[in-house]
C-alpha cells in the first residue's frame, strides 16, 4: 500500500511538473513575443528619427549653399572701385566668441551672420534683441542663460 501511495504521489508531482512547465514555456513565448514587438517598435522609431534628422541635415546643407549663393552674389553687385564703402563688419572688430562657455564654432558662425560680433555685443543684448536671436538661432536664448554669457563677456570687455 505503501507503494501504491508513493506512485500515486510522484505521478502526481510528475503531472504538476508537467503542467508548469507548460504554463512557464507559454509565459516565455508570450514575453518573449511582446519584448520582440517592443524591441521592432523602438527600431522603427529609431529609422523614423534617422531619417528626420538625414531630412534635417540635407536641408541645412541646402539652406547653407543658398545662403552662401546669395552672399557670394551680393559681394559681386558691391561696386569694386569705391574703396571708401566698407561694410558694417568690417569696420568692427571681431571677438573670438568662443572664449565664452559653451560657444563652440557653429554657434559663432550663426551669431556672426546675425551681425554679432563681440563681447560688447552681446554683453548688451536687451531681451527683445535675444528674443529675436533666439527666434533666428534656436536654442540661443536657453544658452545664453544657462553659461551666463552676458556676465561672462561683461568680464572679457
Amino acid at each position: 500500500m505503501f507503494e501504491k501511495i508513493k506512485k500515486v504521489i510522484q505521478e502526481d508531482l510528475q503531472r504538476r511538473y508537467e503542467q508548469l512547465e507548460e504554463r512557464f514555456l507559454i509565459f516565455e513565448q508570450n514575453l518573449y513575443g511582446r519584448l520582440y514587438d517592443r524591441l521592432e517598435n523602438l527600431e522603427n522609431q529609431l529609422d523614423q528619427i534617422s531619417e528626420i534628422l538625414r531630412q534635417n541635415i540635407t536641408r541645412n546643407k541646402a539652406e547653407a549653399a543658398a545662403n552662401l549663393q546669395t552672399e557670394t552674389q551680393k559681394t559681386k553687385k558691391e561696386p569694386k572701385g569705391n574703396k571708401n564703402t566698407a561694410t558694417k563688419e568690417e569696420n568692427i572688430q571681431s571677438d573670438d566668441l568662443q572664449k565664452l562657455a559653451g560657444l563652440g564654432s557653429m554657434m559663432e558662425k550663426k551669431l556672426h551672420a546675425e551681425g554679432v560680433y563681440t563681447f560688447r555685443q552681446l554683453a548688451n543684448l536687451t531681451d527683445t534683441e535675444l528674443e529675436k536671436l533666439n527666434a533666428k538661432i534656436p536654442g540661443m536664448k536657453i544658452r545664453y542663460e544657462r553659461y551666463e554669457w552676458k556676465k561672462a563677456a561683461r568680464e572679457l570687455i
